[in-house]
């Protein structure tokens, strides 16, 4: 009846989701530095990540000045074509939210430049901040959704997606 916090390692859990699939019942057993997992005829004994999970909900921004919602697949393209002109040393896609659109540019010295405009709609003050575009591309192929929202405040500060069902993902700036 007491609630139990621990830390599952990445490895433990995928493999209990290739085992598991979607469907069952799980009878979870914690010890103080592991956790058994029992199913059906299968038992998964792991050890546990010493330490308590970090408040994550210290870094979610609070304070929204700027909000757009862009079309999902839109954004992932224009994001994509982006890419192509960052190198490993300047992985920095500037994004500069205006109003009606999010202006996309990515520029690498002996490699060239890129801008793209997407229709958004903004609303708030315009805001120019930088991120590295491997962690956006990341969320935005697995979103499920149609348009996605991206939640500012200053460019120093983190990025907010808001997705369906109270998803976020923050995203930290880059300088530009």
């Amino acid at each position: 009846d007491q609630p139990i916090e621990m830390i599952i390692p990445t490895k433990a859990t995928q493999e209990l989701a290739k085992i598991l699939g979607r469907e069952g019942v799980v009878k979870i057993i914690p010890t103080k530095n592991q956790a058994v997992f029992y199913f059906d005829k299968t038992m998964v004994v792991t050890r546990l990540i010493e330490g308590h999970f970090p408040n994550y909900e210290q870094v979610i921004p609070k304070e929204e000045k700027t909000i757009s919602h862009v079309r999902r697949e839109e954004l992932l393209q224009a994001l994509r074509r982006a890419v192509l002109l960052t190198s490993p040393e300047s992985q920095l896609v500037k994004f500069d939210f205006l109003k009606d659109r999010l202006l996309i540019s990515s520029r690498t010295p002996n490699l060239g430049e890129s801008r793209e405009e997407v229709t958004a709609e903004v609303s708030g003050g315009e805001l120019a901040i930088g991120f590295n575009p491997t962690y956006l591309l990341d969320v935005l192929k697995n979103l499920d959704i149609e348009t996605v929202s991206f939640c500012l405040s200053e460019p120093d500060k983190p990025g907010l997606l808001r997705g369906k069902d109270d998803y976020l993902y923050v995203v930290m700036p880059m300088q530009i």
